[in-house]
């Protein structure tokens, strides 16, 4: 039998990261502080249940006017549990 999940994570400064669960990672890719939390989502048989965060602040991002594309500049931050 095997397992199948992926982990939800959130760094020092309540930035959400989501990665599969035999993933290695340690540091938050956006701002490189340490994850202090964790939840994992088991997808094995379909039970897992995603943990649901409280928003403190929304994306920021950075619109070009010209084409109009968008560029992430902070990511959303959450409440730590």
């Amino acid at each position: 039998m095997s397992f199948e999940g992926y982990n939800q994570v959130l760094c020092a400064n309540g930035h959400l990261s989501e990665f599969d669960v035999y993933a290695e990672l340690e540091k938050c890719s956006y701002c490189g502080a340490k994850f202090i939390w964790s939840h994992i989502v088991d997808q094995t048989n379909d039970e897992g249940k995603r943990f649901k965060f409280k928003k403190i602040s929304d994306d920021q991002y950075d619109v070009c006017l010209t084409c109009g594309t968008k560029k992430l500049i902070t990511p959303a931050v959450y409440k730590i549990p």
